[in-house]
């Protein structure tokens, strides 16, 4: 750094919006006695959740950068018990009552920042992968411009989960009858045009837990829009969610006051930005996956269900008002396509398997029997994957290459293999007929499953053998998805 920006950070940090300018006797790497600058970062959740593991990562790495000129002071839960409670963390940061936020992504579009409202369209970015693409693509830096029209400077967009609707209660719910009900949500015109469109009403309950938990009790607030890694934790009671019913991502943004990030001078500037590259890479590596983090939801006593196609059809279309909306403004639009010709690319994400007392496969209703969806479904397997999934050898080879499935009105067929299938209790049984092309498995009950079915995606669940190997026929039949092809 020049001499010049030396002097402007030294001023800076004696001024109103940095502080840390007493001496406290610490020897630093700066220099002798000088006592490093220090940035408040404010948040409204707590340590021990994901935003605040952020916000330790990026304190990590700018002391090291900096070599222990900077240090950045977290000021947890800054906004407990107050409505629009990431509103306000980012209305200080504006103020320079702090001088860096993290602020939930959705929170600015009542702030007049309409270029982050892209990642928040309903049903748009539904997968880990999806939102690490986006977070990392040129797409960042023009969402984060538009924080310019608020006097702040974004660093990174940092991903932290997908977000579902979870409807309270422990036995049979319906997820698709939101008609004048309050959903808690944290504040966004975007979810809250989202809910309206189901005829709900998204509140924040004012941050009040008291008032989540009355609301869950009493039936007034029928359900909460939350992430599965939060839901085990933080949801006042038992609830149901489905799988595949991705309501959009929950992304941070790392903000700083550019009154603040001006004044620090180019050399320290960099040091934050590089901070906030690391921070975001470490970010996309770190955030647990959808699979892992419904595993322990489930295993922790939720439901997972999974949202028929007519259900998730239904619910696309009365969003279509809302994409009208936000498709107005040019930029927002333009974004939109962008991320759908990303999502276009990529590969559909593995169904996950219902669980709970109330899981069914096909439905989401709790329906004793249910219609299993017809059609001709191909899969391709390597000895590889088998065996990597501990198929001895020879049964490896024997089996693996290319399955074409055919069902049709309780006709089954694999290759010249002829047999029956139904289905009971949300589960489709598969039975071989007694012709010699059927092998060994001829007469008997191929397996019996779960099911979901994403898009073109058809996957078994829970597959259990009604003959011979177990781990073969699970591996074999529900290891990956089997593709539609007609």
């Amino acid at each position: 750094m020049n001499t010049w920006g030396k002097q402007v950070a030294i001023v800076a940090a004696c001024g109103a919006v940095l502080v840390g300018c007493s001496d406290d006797g610490n020897s630093t790497k700066a220099g002798g006695g000088s006592p490093p600058m220090t940035l408040r970062i404010g948040t409204a959740d707590q340590p021990g959740f994901p935003g605040a593991d952020q916000i330790e990562e990026f304190a990590r790495h700018v002391e090291e950068l900096s070599e222990g000129r900077v240090r950045i002071e977290p000021a947890w839960r800054v906004a407990e018990e107050i409505e629009d409670w990431d509103q306000v963390v980012g209305r200080k940061v504006v103020s320079g009552e702090l001088d860096m936020g993290l602020i939930p992504a959705q929170a600015w579009d009542t702030e007049g920042v309409t270029s982050l409202r892209a990642l928040h369209a309903p049903f748009l970015v539904t997968s880990d992968e999806l939102v690490r693409k986006v977070v990392t693509s040129d797409l960042a830096a023009t969402m984060l411009a538009g924080l310019d029209a608020v006097d702040l400077t974004g660093l990174a967009l940092l991903p932290e989960g997908m977000r579902h609707l979870f409807v309270f209660g422990d036995g049979d719910v319906d997820l698709f009858d939101l008609d004048g009900k309050v959903v808690r949500a944290p504040t966004s015109e975007t979810t809250s045009a989202l809910f309206e469109a189901f005829g709900a009403t998204a509140d924040d309950l004012d941050g009040q837990n008291d008032r989540f938990l009355a609301g869950a009790r009493d039936g007034s607030v029928a359900a909460a829009e939350s992430e599965f890694a939060l839901a085990g934790c933080c949801l006042p009671m038992a609830s149901t969610a489905a799988a595949n019913l991705t309501l959009f991502p929950k992304v941070n943004s790392l903000v700083i006051s550019t009154e603040a990030y001006e004044s620090l001078g180019e050399d320290l500037q960099q040091v934050l930005r590089d901070a906030a590259d690391r921070t975001l890479e470490w970010a996309v590596a770190a955030m647990p996956s959808e699979a892992d983090q419904v595993a322990e939801f489930c295993n922790g006593g939720g439901t997972i269900v999974n949202a028929p196609e007519s259900e998730l059809a239904a619910m696309q279309a009365a969003v279509a008002p809302v994409y009208a909306e936000l498709e107005r403004d040019e930029t927002t639009k333009q974004l939109i396509e962008r991320i759908q010709a990303i999502k276009a690319e990529l590969p559909t994400p593995r169904a996950i398997a219902p669980c709970g007392p109330a899981a069914t496969s096909g439905t989401a209703h709790g329906d004793e029997t249910t219609v299993f969806p017809d059609g001709v479904y191909r899969m391709e397997i390597t000895a590889e994957f088998l065996m990597a999934a501990g198929v001895d050898r020879a049964n490896a080879f024997e089996h693996a290459g290319t399955w074409t499935l055919t069902f049709e009105d309780g006709r089954f067929q694999e290759g010249t293999c002829v047999g029956t299938y139904s289905v009971q209790d949300g589960r489709v049984e598969i039975v071989l007929g007694i012709d010699p092309q059927c092998g060994t498995a001829a007469g008997e009950v191929l397996f019996s499953a779960g099911w979901t079915l994403e898009d073109d995606q058809l996957q078994f669940t829970d597959v259990r053998s009604g003959h011979g190997s177990d781990l073969l026929i699970a591996t074999l039949f529900g290891g990956q998805p089997f593709t539609k092809i007609d």
